[in-house]
C-alpha cells in the first residue's frame, strides 16, 4: 500500500484495529488514576508553527471517509491550534517524525494520555520474508506508554498486532 494510500490514514485504520484488542492503550487517566474509556476515537497531532510545537486534536477521527480525514489533516496542517482543543479528550498523539526526515524517535507521554505514536519515514529496507531476502518499504513505528499503566508486553503485543495489519493491508 505505500506510495498507494496515505500513510497517516492507514495508520489510523490500523490504530482502530489495535484499539479494539488494547483499549487501554487508548485510554485516559483521570485525576483518580482510573481508567477513561469510550468508543469514540480522537487523536493529537503535533505541527511546528512558527518557533513551536502545537497539538491539535481530531475528534471522531473513527466516523471519518478517506476524504474526510484526509481534508481534516490537511486543515490542521495550516490553522492554529484552538482554544479548545485538550489532551483531556484525545486517546493517542501521532507525530510524524518521517515529515523532517526522521527514521526513529523518543515519543513523550502526556499525561492524561497513555501512548504516542511516532511514524518514522518510510523507506526501502533489506527484508526477510520466509527464507528471502527482499527490499521492501519499512515504516519505523515508535511508541511510548505510560508504565504506570502500561505494561511492556502490552506494548510489544500492540506493536505486532499492528504491523500485521499494516503488512496485510
Amino acid at each position: 500500500w505505500h506510495g498507494k494510500d496515505n500513510v497517516t490514514w492507514v495508520v489510523v485504520q490500523a490504530l482502530l484495529h489495535v484499539k479494539k484488542s488494547f483499549p487501554k492503550l487508548f485510554a485516559r487517566i483521570d485525576n483518580h488514576h482510573a481508567f477513561v474509556h469510550d468508543t469514540s476515537f480522537h487523536i493529537a497531532f503535533p505541527a511546528y508553527r512558527k518557533g513551536f510545537t502545537q497539538l491539535s486534536v481530531m475528534r471522531d477521527c473513527h466516523l471519518f471517509s478517506k476524504e474526510q480525514f484526509l481534508s481534516h489533516l490537511q486543515a490542521l496542517k495550516h490553522e492554529p491550534a484552538s482554544q479548545s482543543d485538550s489532551l483531556s479528550d484525545a486517546h493517542t498523539i501521532i507525530s510524524n517524525v518521517g515529515a523532517f526526515g526522521g527514521r526513529f524517535a523518543t515519543p513523550l507521554c502526556m499525561p492524561p494520555l497513555l501512548s504516542t505514536f511516532a511514524l518514522g519515514r518510510a523507506q526501502p529496507r533489506p527484508h526477510v520474508e520466509g527464507e528471502e531476502l527482499c527490499i521492501a518499504h519499512m515504516l519505523p513505528i515508535s511508541l511510548c506508554a505510560d508504565h504506570r499503566f502500561i505494561d511492556g508486553s502490552e506494548m510489544v503485543a500492540a506493536l505486532s498486532l499492528l504491523g500485521q495489519f499494516l503488512t496485510d493491508y
